[in-house]
């Protein structure tokens, strides 16, 4: 959701307006799309983009204007992720494993790609324990996380939850 005010104090909510929507997908150049917008009141817009507009991972701008001369513009900037929302996993057997790192069978090579993602325990002497991953070492296959109680084992099974 976007919220849109008046130029004239720049805190004053629009109510009525028919906002006029630009993207930019990535860096590229800004180009118009039609979502539906609906006005939820007191200023407050919510853009329905769909799947054509955010199928592309990095920088998605948002550029939001009408065509009445007194309405600030909306500027808005979020990433755009390829990441599954969950997929399980286990942990490799390795002498470095310990209570805030250890070693995985995820296949992604990209470093930090699992950071910032829930990583819980479904099998092993820490089933149902869950805490979020700091790091992730897409060479080694290591996630770094807060500690948990036990140093995990060899073929424990988890899930990653991407919020």
């Amino acid at each position: 959701m976007v919220y849109v005010t008046y130029s004239i104090d720049h805190l004053t909510p629009c109510v009525g307006a028919t906002l006029i929507v630009t993207i930019s997908k990535a860096g590229g150049s800004f180009a118009s799309i039609s979502p539906t917008v609906n006005d939820r009141g007191n200023g407050w817009y919510a853009i329905n983009l769909v799947t054509a507009d955010t199928d592309t991972e990095g920088d998605l701008a948002l550029h939001a204007t009408t065509a009445a001369a007194n309405i600030d513009t909306v500027e808005l900037v979020m990433q755009v992720e390829a990441r599954p929302p969950c997929k399980t996993a286990v942990v490799v057997a390795d002498a470095g494993n310990t209570t805030i790192t250890f070693k995985t069978d995820l296949a992604e090579t990209t470093a930090d790609y699992w950071k910032d993602c829930y990583l819980t325990f479904l099998s092993g002497n820490l089933v149902g324990q869950t805490r979020r991953i700091t790091a992730y070492n897409g060479a080694t296959k290591f996630v770094t996380v807060d500690a948990f109680t036990n140093t995990p084992a060899g073929a424990d099974k988890f899930t990653l939850i991407n919020f």
